[in-house]
């Protein structure tokens, strides 16, 4: 059918994308128009160019989802920052080396699927947002939720030690035998013993590091 006014259909307008529904009121021309963030809007012919979206840029992340300001939007929000901020104060050890987020968990929308995948996998306001491999980006096949003492131990500053065919770095290494961190932190690093000198040498009762 002809129509003595523009055909709009599947003419995108900032975020808006014409539908092939119009409907006349009076003397004008209304489209329904679906924006990029899903809502549905209908939008005088006229007013298409000065429209981009449906009103979704002017609302806040609050409006959007209501999460602004809890612990997990603010992870997510410190986990965009590192990445894609240049000045940030860690940019360089992330975003600098090459540290990205993946495209699903970037923008408002990305945040709710962000919270989706940890809702569902083991999110807890105690544990904190890891990569399994650090040299890797951000993504749902890269990160896990662990306690604080599995996070340091996954630093990529961290040393590794291997003694009895066991590698581990020197707070688990602690750990496991009942040392102080301290103690075999100073044996290992300031007095240069090997490790297995320093996991065997008994601490004197004085608290004395020995020799």
């Amino acid at each position: 059918m002809k129509h003595n006014f523009k055909d709009r259909t599947g003419i995108k307008y900032g975020k808006l994308t014409c539908t092939d529904k119009f409907e006349r009121r009076g003397k004008k021309i209304y489209w329904l128009c679906r924006c990029d963030c899903g809502n549905e809007k209908w939008i005088c012919a006229q007013n298409l160019l000065a429209a981009k979206s449906c009103g979704c840029n002017n609302k806040t992340s609050h409006t959007i989802h209501g999460m602004t300001g809890t612990r997990i939007h603010e992870t997510w929000n410190h986990m965009i920052q590192r990445c894609r901020n240049e000045n940030h104060k860690f940019y360089k050890d992330y975003g600098g080396r090459g540290i990205a987020v993946c495209y699903e968990w970037i923008g408002t929308e990305g945040f709710i699927r962000f919270n989706e995948w940890a809702m569902a996998n083991g999110y807890q306001e105690n544990l904190t947002l890891d990569r399994i491999d650090n040299d890797k980006g951000y993504s749902p096949d890269n990160c896990r939720w662990v306690d604080q003492l599995t996070q340091n131990n996954n630093k990529r500053s961290n040393k590794h030690y291997t003694y009895n065919g066991e590698t581990h770095t020197i707070a688990e290494w602690a750990r496991l035998y009942g040392i102080k961190y301290t103690t075999l932190d100073m044996r290992l690093n300031k007095r240069g013993w090997d490790i297995e000198k320093a996991l065997t040498r008994e601490v004197t009762p004085n608290g004395r590091i020995g020799t």
